[in-house]
């Protein structure tokens, strides 16, 4: 995926103020990390350090207590990855019909 969608007003949601600066980093970079991977939205929880230097368990945390994160086995999933972007399944169908045509 070469982009991830970000809705222009995301910063004003109120969960990703009271989740707070520092978990707002780690939400865009994580966003951003989970498109080019394009692995539906998870955070496998070995890159989590890459994504946040510094205090990345509190950050995560903040995330999953306002909803927006939930925790996985693997790590952590954005919980509105679906709704917002495609899903690996989607890309891999449109890039099969694209090399049809």
């Amino acid at each position: 995926m070469e982009w991830v969608k970000l809705d222009s007003t995301f910063y004003l949601d109120a969960a990703v103020i009271r989740a707070g600066e520092a978990a707002e980093v780690l939400f865009v970079r994580a966003m951003a990390y989970c498109g080019d991977q394009e692995n539906d939205g998870l955070v496998p929880a070995e890159i989590l350090s890459r994504l946040a230097p510094t205090k990345a368990r509190a950050r995560a945390a903040a995330l999953v207590a306002e909803g927006l994160w939930e925790v996985v086995p693997e790590g952590w999933r954005f919980t509105s990855w679906r709704r917002h972007q495609q899903t690996r399944e989607q890309m891999d169908a449109s890039r099969e019909a694209a090399r049809v045509r």
